[in-house]
């Protein structure tokens, strides 16, 4: 079997991790895999045998009108490649921005893609309304419009989300002419896209259990540790948990809240004011660690804490903290509940009385109690999201999947 996958970025997140994953596991398994990325970050070409990037470092207005309009360049480039490979499948990841240039030039094969995120259903990609309540997705141009679009203050702020919402129409009405069946990771996402008139099937994220054989975790002991990883925005949570964290912590002088991942310049200086209000020398911000120092860092950590105010869809920062052995604590929005196994383990992001209960439970927890829950949640997902595990059922989905036609 021959499988092509596309991915935008090729070195960024959880999207591109599981995309060189997917290349990986299916070479494991004998097939052939190559992987094409468009990513302006990247050198233009061959990365390696099995790795193609197009690079394009085009004009801001260029990018913004390829959301819209296909890229003739763009287009022809990825369908010679394409041809020349002849692949059995195509495998679509995350693709945004190229939206429109990559569906025109797999049009005709057979085609799958992965949802890594609520952009499937919402045009914002959030499934967030203003006012932080969960949305239910986009439900038609009038109700998706009374709901959020454009009602934010000031005018360049209507003009981008209405050019938003004008895309993303554009974009789906595209996409459901070429892609044949849809994957999600977590069946929360899976039935809002059912939900939706999309053909998906849920197939959970695999993990590399490799990562792990070199880390000693051990029994936190002595002082506890928090983490908080990934991205530093808002919409991540992140203020709801430093506040939150600052009272629990008040008297409490063995816990520490470490927090690690990029810090985008626009949230940088309200983060440093998050700081200054509630650190008090409790939370400390590590900076951008990379991958294995990353894994290596759940060793000393007690628990693992997800406080997305956005939907999120199968967190690879929770999937690696239970192959880690750590305590997870989550927001009830998105996936979380079907990852953590137990309603005990969820708060709601926007009650900083939740979020401390939960805190509290983590931190009072015995030893045996500790190493039991978190040992049945490293057994879960060791059988869960396996390599072999992931490649039958993506193999399946593949072959299951009929041409679109040209």
């Amino acid at each position: 079997m021959k499988v092509l996958l596309i991915n935008e970025l090729y070195i960024s997140g959880g999207a591109e991790m599981q995309t060189m994953r997917e290349r990986d596991i299916l070479k494991g398994f004998g097939d052939e895999a190559l992987v094409i990325t468009l990513d302006p970050d990247y050198e233009d070409g061959w990365c390696d045998e099995s790795h193609y990037n197009i690079s394009r470092r085009d004009s801001r207005l260029r990018r913004e009108l390829q959301m819209y309009f296909a890229d003739r360049d763009i287009t022809g480039r990825l369908r010679r490649i394409i041809e020349d490979f002849s692949p059995d499948h195509i495998h679509l990841g995350n693709v945004k921005a190229h939206a429109l240039s990559v569906f025109r030039a797999v049009r005709g094969y057979h085609c799958v893609r992965t949802i890594r995120d609520y952009g499937a259903v919402c045009p914002l990609s959030l499934c967030v309304c203003s006012d932080l309540s969960v949305c239910s997705g986009y439900e038609g141009k009038k109700k998706c419009g009374r709901k959020c679009i454009g009602r934010e203050k000031g005018v360049k702020k209507k003009i981008v989300d209405l050019w938003k919402r004008k895309c993303f129409l554009r974009r789906d009405k595209v996409q459901r002419r070429t892609v044949s069946k849809y994957i999600c990771p977590s069946q929360l996402l899976t039935d809002y896209c059912i939900r939706y008139g999309m053909d998906t099937v849920c197939i959970n994220n695999p993990f590399d259990f490799s990562l792990l054989e070199d880390v000693d975790k051990k029994t936190p002991e002595g002082k506890k540790i928090f983490l908080y990883y990934g991205q530093i925005i808002g919409f991540k949570g992140v203020g709801q948990l430093m506040e939150a964290f600052a009272e629990f912590s008040a008297h409490r002088p063995d816990t520490e809240l470490h927090m690690a991942g990029m810090l985008p310049d626009k949230y940088k200086e309200e983060f440093e004011e998050l700081l200054r209000k509630y650190g008090s020398g409790r939370i400390k911000y590590l900076g951008r660690l990379g991958y294995k120092e990353m894994i290596n860092k759940l060793r000393e950590v007690h628990t693992v804490v997800i406080p997305s105010v956005w939907m999120e869809n199968y967190p690879n920062t929770a999937l690696e903290a239970m192959a880690a052995k750590c305590l997870v604590l989550a927001s009830e929005r998105g996936g979380m509940r079907e990852m953590t196994g137990s309603g005990e383990f969820i708060f709601n992001v926007l009650d900083k009385k939740s979020i401390i209960s939960r805190l509290e439970y983590a931190y009072e927890m015995e030893k045996p109690e500790y190493e039991r829950i978190t040992g049945e949640g490293f057994l879960r997902v060791r059988e869960n999201n396996s390599f072999g595990n992931y490649y039958r059922q993506l193999v399946s989905c593949l072959e299951g999947t009929d041409k679109k036609e040209v």
